[in-house]
């Protein structure tokens, strides 16, 4: 593990950042999804099929309330995309407060291979999720 120090612009990010992230996983635990009527899914209206994203909302509040066998009903994807959250939010919160990067050493760009596969992850269970409906 490589360690850098932070610039002052470096340090606001990434507490921005942290910040940001651990709203969103704060409000996950507080929001009940059930008492307010969010958005209408578009994709599913037209098509009468769940979007990707269909089910995060009350997934990202099932995995907040460590319910994680509900999380992963809902949305396959949730549980993942929500610890991930709350290790990104720790890192950064970490290096803001050390002052330091912490760097992994890799042979590979191991953001782009993760974002990738998530990607990919993501459109496979899709499909899948859509093949269940029909």
């Amino acid at each position: 593990m490589k360690k850098k120090a932070l610039s002052t612009d470096q340090r606001i990010v990434r507490s921005a950042l942290a910040v940001v992230l651990l709203v969103i996983l704060v409000l996950s635990y507080v929001f009940e999804p059930s008492t307010y009527h969010l958005i209408d899914c578009a994709f599913l209206n037209l098509t009468g099929l769940p979007c990707p994203s269909c089910g995060m909302t009350r997934s990202f509040h099932a995995m907040a309330h460590l319910q994680v066998h509900e999380s992963f009903v809902l949305n396959w994807m949730g549980p993942i995309i929500f610890v991930g959250m709350l290790l990104m939010a720790i890192l950064f919160f970490t290096e803001t407060t050390t002052g330091i990067t912490i760097q992994f050493q890799r042979k590979v760009p191991i953001i782009m291979v993760s974002f990738i596969g998530l990607a990919g992850m993501w459109l496979v269970l899709w499909i899948v999720r859509l093949l269940m409906k029909i």
